[in-house]
């Protein structure tokens, strides 16, 4: 969805929700949205309950809005999860292994843990890209 407009994703959406399709696919449906739309796309989205809808997208903020919904994090072709989003948007991230992790990820730069408490706040990140940037840290 990330080279249809605002009016286009929109009606995409709408479209696939009214015809009570069983599953509807949403890859990237906040890019390129400015920050009030993109709150009404989540919105229309979270508010969804005949579809089970697969939300595609790198931005942590978003996890505010969906609440009870269950998240799997993707990273380098592995899922983790699941974890419930309103858990998962009061996390934090921490470097290595820890014992309170709700999710710990192995990946090519070093090993993370997704914490109850503590860390780099994980809406903080903004993207789940800049993980990566905690990794580097020494």
């Amino acid at each position: 969805m990330g080279a249809l407009s605002w009016s286009e994703k929109s009606i995409t959406m709408a479209l696939a929700i009214a015809l009570k399709a069983k599953y509807v696919l949403l890859d990237g449906p906040l890019k390129g949205l400015d920050p009030s739309r993109r709150v009404k796309m989540l919105k229309a989205v979270a508010g969804e309950t005949e579809s089970t809808v697969v939300l595609v997208t790198h931005e942590t903020r978003v996890l505010r809005i969906l609440g009870e919904w269950t998240v799997y994090l993707l990273f380098e072709g592995r899922a983790y999860g699941p974890i419930e989003a309103s858990k998962l948007s009061s996390a934090g991230v921490v470097r290595g292994r820890d014992a309170k992790a709700l999710i710990t990820v192995e990946s090519g730069q070093g090993v993370f843990s997704i914490v109850p408490s503590g860390g780099k706040s994980v809406t903080e990140l903004l993207s789940l890209d800049k993980v990566y940037e905690i990794l580097a840290e020494v």
